[in-house]
């Protein structure tokens, strides 16, 4: 085995399925290329043909491929020497459509003396001037804009190399930062704090940057960029807002001494970095972005709870909705033979009557029969009705048990954006005084609340929300809809639940976590199918627990709270270990196994494994959080594999599917899928892990999991974490923020 390190001129690039790519390049002053292979790992963006990398790894007849360089660091690098001006011109793709051969490249050099000569004219835009006697003066600006965004490229990446940051923050740097990126980078490399959720250590690592460029303990930039990072580390966390011990205490850690953090929190306040408001009497403060966002939406839903009562808008007043409503509940009481509550007919009356209003009630309480009765009602009134969701399956549901048409929130703003922007024609009208409604609210975030409010700006809609404040907060920053909750906004709780449910085992422990209530729940016999009960395991029995869990139970759904890889229950990691012990006989990198399949990114997928759709698509017909069963694998006329057929739950038949459509849905395995995911589905059997505590094992997660189970649920785990997930406080009581309405 060999190990080298050198810099080649990329000459072809074959990209692989998950992000690597296989490559060939010429070593500076060789004449042999070098094939190289980079895992997805490796490469933080594909090589492309014409630039000059840097590469180390291994190579000889003990490697794998001993052909080719096992690369196993790599990255973008500038151009090497002004020798090689003429072949970078030639092979990047950047300068395609300049007409450009070895004759007119050779042209251009002589008419300005050298490469050095026209590489720094190159350099300067307004020296366009001095090439005008060799191209038209709009081809010399667009070569000039060129070599400056491929150079700009180049040069981002070595600064950051150089100064140890993890190449993978290159492409965000460039996308928001297009030219003169390390001159800005050197006059403030804190600014980089911004990326926090992408590398690891930044704070350590952008700290060690500004000694390295001579940055003084005290300096403005270092101050406030350390007050910044604290406020980028709790927005990570969900919160929007710190009180000043907060902020204090994990500025000290950062710069040192408590005295420099009050010099921070101060510096940054004076330099609108951040921003102060007072609530209940305590400071709170905020990074600027989330504060204008809470605003922003405090005063869109203020606007709407202050506007005119929907009737006198849309042509029907108060006595006609009742009178409405009583006929549908008439009608409703006869074709099921019970009436409505009258929680539930509240609930109809207010969603009709006003401006802004919100449903909250927890399984069994007719959250469906109301939405439901909601809509049909006003479609009898004329008023039109957009209902969505946050996710696709979700949204599906709304479809299937209302009868409604609806969206995603995403689609729906997209939808309306084509249509504001674009003029083009989507389901979506702005301008006709609609109710949207709002289905399992409590996750979203803020953020995407206000970006959808914001298309009624300066027009007339009324907003229903509709959810359970006990199941999961949002997964981004911030609160509004649990804020909305304990708001003056109208509101209506259902409470009364049906008797049937009001009865079942399920029912009784998912009250007893909804309400944070200690209790015993009694060990699995292996042969009960209804009710809830705990299964023992530890970090190392878990997998073979869940193993023979699934053999006796093989339809159950298996939800984790984690998806980190370091941790025992991950769902990736569950879903690999399930694979190998329930349908196959092994598994390696090549996945030579007796059972048939492909490859989708990590995942290979066999004949008879259970799927998960991770993307929507409304052309499949399947969302994000469908769950279905790969049947067999389907060749084309050739015999050559081309995808396979599935069934996917709520869908009738078999579907087939392309390599490239897998691709494009996400699919991935689904013996194990987050609690996130299974949020607005439901399953007969559910399994769910408790093996380790975490910040994402809490009383919401364990509630939001249990109630996706119709009949079966086990919780498989340590006794102690699943007694403090019950009474520990719901993660959206732990939030910190400034909205408040």
């Amino acid at each position: 085995m060999k190990r080298e390190e050198l810099t080649l001129q990329i000459t072809e690039v074959i990209p692989g399925q998950i992000g690597g790519a296989l490559f060939k390049g010429l070593p500076l002053n060789q004449r042999k290329k070098k094939k190289c292979r980079a895992s997805y790992k490796t490469l933080s963006t594909p090589p492309k043909e014409g630039e000059f990398w840097f590469v180390k790894g291994v190579t000889g007849a003990t490697t794998k491929y001993p052909d080719q360089l096992e690369v196993e660091e790599c990255h973008l690098v500038d151009i090497p020497h002004p020798f090689y001006l003429k072949p970078f011109m030639l092979r990047h793709r950047a300068f395609r459509g300049f007409g450009f051969g070895d004759k007119k490249i050779d042209k251009l050099i002589r008419s300005v003396g050298n490469e050095h000569e026209l590489i720094r004219i190159l350099n300067h835009e307004k020296n366009w001037i001095h090439l005008k006697d060799i191209l038209a003066e709009p081809i010399a600006k667009k070569l000039i804009l060129a070599w400056r965004k491929v150079t700009n490229e180049s040069q981002t990446m070595e600064f950051l190399v150089k100064h140890k940051f993890q190449p993978q923050l290159a492409n965000k740097i460039i996308g928001l930062a297009k030219e003169n990126t390390v001159e800005r980078l050197t006059s403030n490399p804190y600014a980089l704090l911004a990326f926090n959720g992408i590398a690891k250590n930044i704070w350590k690592t952008v700290d060690e940057c500004g000694r390295n460029l001579e940055i003084e303990n005290d300096d403005p930039r270092r101050l406030v960029g350390a007050i910044e990072h604290v406020m980028y580390k709790r927005l990570q966390q969900g919160h929007t807002a710190a009180t000043y011990e907060e902020v204090i205490e994990q500025a000290t850690k950062l710069l040192r001494t408590k005295n420099r953090a009050s010099k921070a929190l101060e510096a940054a306040l004076s330099k609108h970095a951040i921003c102060m408001l007072k609530s209940n009497g305590e400071r709170l403060y905020q990074a600027v972005g989330p504060a204008h966002i809470e605003y922003s939406l405090e005063n869109r839903l203020k606007r709407l709870l202050n506007g005119a009562m929907q009737y006198r808008l849309l042509g029907y007043d108060e006595s006609e909705v009742a009178l409405r409503v009583q006929e549908y509940a008439s009608h409703f009481a006869e074709e099921r033979g019970y009436p409505l509550t009258s929680e539930q007919h509240s609930a109809i009356e207010m969603a009709l009557t006003k401006r802004c209003s919100v449903i909250t009630g927890f399984g069994g309480t007719g959250k469906t029969t109301v939405l439901r009765a909601v809509v049909d009602v006003a479609n009898q009134l004329g008023s039109p009705v957009y209902c969505m969701a946050l996710a696709g399956k979700a949204k599906e549901r709304i479809v299937q048990t209302t009868g409604a048409e609806a969206s995603t929130i995403h689609s729906f703003i997209l939808s309306a954006m084509l249509s504001q922007i674009e003029g083009k024609k989507t389901f979506v009208d702005l301008n006709c005084d609609p109710l949207l409604i709002i289905d399992e609210a409590s996750m979203i975030d803020i953020a995407l609340f206000n970006r959808l409010l914001s298309l009624f700006d300066g027009k007339s809609f009324s907003l229903l929300t509709v959810g359970d404040p006990a199941q999961l907060s949002p997964v981004g920053f911030g609160l509004a809809w649990h804020r909305m909750v304990d708001s003056h906004i109208p509101m209506t709780r259902l409470t009364i639940v049906h008797r049937q449910v009001s009865e079942s085992a399920l029912h009784r422990v998912a009250m007893h976590i909804r309400n944070g209530e200690e209790h015993q729940l009694p060990v699995w016999d292996e042969e009960a199918r209804e009710g809830a009960f705990f299964v023992d395991a530890t970090k190392d029995s878990l997998e073979n627990v869940l193993a023979k869990i699934k053999k006796k139970l093989p339809n159950a759904q298996l939800l984790t709270p984690h998806v980190s890889e370091r941790l025992p229950d991950s769902s990736n990691k569950l879903n690999r270990v399930l694979q190998m012990a329930l349908n196959a006989s092994a598994i390696n990198d090549d996945f030579i196994d007796s059972r048939p399949g492909f490859r989708v990114g990590r995942n290979f997928i066999r004949e008879g494994d259970p799927v998960l759709v991770t993307e929507n698509s409304y052309e499949i017909g399947v969302f994000n959080g469908t769950t279905g069963k790969m049947i067999t694998i389907t060749r084309n006329k050739d015999g050559a594999l081309s995808g396979g057929a599935f069934t996917f739950d709520d869908r009738e038949g078999e579907v087939s599917l392309t390599v490239e459509q897998c691709y494009d849905i996400g699919l991935s395995l689904g013996y194990a899928i987050s609690i996130h995911k299974s949020q607005g589905s439901e399953y007969e059997q559910a399994i769910i892990t408790n093996i380790v505590a975490s910040d994402f094992v809490e009383r919401s997660i364990l509630y939001t999991a249990l109630t996706r189970s119709k009949t079966l649920c086990l919780i498989v785990g340590k006794h102690d974490v699943y007694r403090q997930a019950v009474v520990s406080k719901p993660r959206a009581e732990t939030l910190r923020v400034g909205f408040t309405i």
